[in-house]
């Protein structure tokens, strides 16, 4: 299960692990591209 959502400024990524463990990630979107990109790389 993965879901996302904006509240006001700030992305919320909310998502259940394989383990079944649920984690979420949050950050502004202000610079949001390159914190997206940091996940990856």
């Amino acid at each position: 299960m993965f879901q996302a959502h904006i509240d006001s400024n700030m992305i919320v990524f909310d998502y259940t692990t394989k383990e079944g463990n649920p984690s979420v990630f949050k950050f502004p979107l202000a610079g949001f591209n390159e914190k997206y990109l940091e996940q990856f790389v």
